[in-house]
């Protein structure tokens, strides 16, 4: 790869590309190595949690093609409000109007990451039933269980985000 100062140039891009999304507000990004993420904390759970929910899902459930069961679109639901309330609250801070709770990055990124997880599972189903003729009419998560086993994956990548460690 080729340096320009001390960032390789993909990098540069990332950033670039970031920008189109994101704000990336320094206080609100995390830093790997002493790069800054080219997304901020919330935009980076939501696409590492959509993107991981895809995988693990395709690895487990391979064609599934129906939504989970109401008890799991509830959590899936409760996940979506989570990050409208996380936001509005670190959005107040902008206005120095009073915040519900202190914010956070660690925050910000699980409520991302569990949102993309939600917007995944949703999607895996709506994907299978368009790429697979023979897609079977079963949901890829048949209830809380399976919904419980799903979290260990973003709750593994909000840990490895937040801890920012350096071979990343």
């Amino acid at each position: 790869m080729v340096a320009a100062g001390s960032v390789f140039v993909p990098l540069s891009w990332a950033h670039g590309a970031g920008y189109a999304v994101c704000h990336q507000l320094a206080e609100r990004s995390f830093f790997v190595a002493g790069q800054k993420l080219p997304l901020c904390a919330r935009d980076t759970g939501i696409y590492l949690g959509a993107l991981l929910t895809l995988v693990v899902l395709a690895l487990w459930k391979g064609r599934a093609a129906s939504l989970p069961p109401w008890r799991v679109l509830a959590f899936l639901a409760f996940f979506v409000v989570m990050i409208a309330v996380d936001g509005v609250n670190s959005y107040l801070a902008f206005f120095s109007v009073p915040q519900l709770y202190p914010s956070s990055n660690l925050m910000r990124l699980t409520t991302g990451t569990l949102f993309g997880m939600s917007g995944s599972v949703l999607l895996f189903a709506v994907l299978n039933v368009v790429l697979w003729e023979d897609a079977p009419a079963k949901p890829a998560l048949r209830g809380l269980r399976n919904l419980a086993a799903l979290l260990a994956a973003p709750a593994l990548l909000v840990a490895v985000v937040y801890l920012s460690p350096d071979f990343l």
